[in-house]
């Protein structure tokens, strides 16, 4: 089972809900964070701070790197294996999450 997917059986276990409803939401916000291009290679117009189909602010302090710090403390919480793209990132200042998969993005939305 990939990260994404024991994330979400995690989340219903916890929460409840249908994978489609995760699934929906997490389509929904993409698409209108990313200007309708669910592309998650993408920087903000304009050159803004937001990166990825979440538009993660990057930079010090910043929404991307309290997304992938807050993501490791869930794995700890749980007694999971922290994923290594997670342990590494978690370990900087910042994070541009425009260098992430949209997997991987959404593990951390």
């Amino acid at each position: 089972m990939d990260e994404k997917e024991e994330l979400i059986r995690q989340l219903i276990k916890e929460k409840g809900g249908t994978r489609e409803q995760y699934e929906t939401i997490m389509d929904s916000i993409a698409y209108h964070e990313s200007a309708g291009t669910n592309d998650p290679k993408l920087s903000q117009y304009g050159g803004g701070p937001g990166r990825g189909v979440y538009q993660f602010e990057e930079g010090e302090g910043q929404g991307g790197i309290t997304a992938v710090r807050r993501a490791k403390e869930y794995y700890n919480d749980l007694g999971k294996p922290v994923p290594k793209w997670v342990s590494e990132n978690a370990k900087g200042t910042s994070l541009d999450a425009s260098k992430l998969s949209r997997d991987q993005q959404d593990i951390l939305f």
